[in-house]
């Protein structure tokens, strides 16, 4: 296999979060089950956090890491930071969305600072799953296990 084929396991992730959140929003999940968002946003990090490291380590675009990007620290600083940022542009497009469409008003600043955590969270999750699995030290042969 080539190295810099996307993972099966990551792809069928990734598939199965878009269609649990497709089946949330037809029937309204969110609305009815307020705490639905949480493990949302917690797996949405994960998502991040396994992608960037994925794509950073593991796909063969970026030759020649240096030896201190392979620090655990920086493992999870790259993950966490990714998760940031998405979850920040994630909330800013969920309120354009919600105050288009106007199901509901905006939640307020601890519900976005909330989602934000789990999304970091989630993608500090997946950078201990790569650490131990030691994926961000190998050099060669560098594939996730499907």
């Amino acid at each position: 296999m080539n190295k810099s084929w996307f993972p099966k396991a990551l792809l069928f992730f990734i598939l199965m979060f878009g269609a649990i959140n497709a089946f949330a929003e037809h029937y309204f999940l969110y609305w009815r089950l307020l705490w639905l968002d949480m493990p949302m946003h917690f797996l949405g990090g994960i998502w991040i956090g396994l992608t960037i490291l994925w794509v950073y380590y593991l796909s063969g675009k970026f030759k020649n890491i240096p030896e201190n990007h392979r620090r655990i620290s920086y493992v999870c600083i790259i993950a966490g930071t990714m998760a940031l940022i998405m979850g920040i542009f994630w909330e800013i497009f969920e309120l354009n969305r919600i105050s288009t469409i106007a199901f509901k008003k905006f939640n307020g600043f601890n519900d976005t600072i909330s989602d934000v955590l789990f999304a970091i969270g989630g993608a500090l999750f997946s950078a201990r799953y790569f650490i131990n699995k030691e994926y961000y030290k190998k050099k060669e042969d560098n594939i996730l296990e499907n």
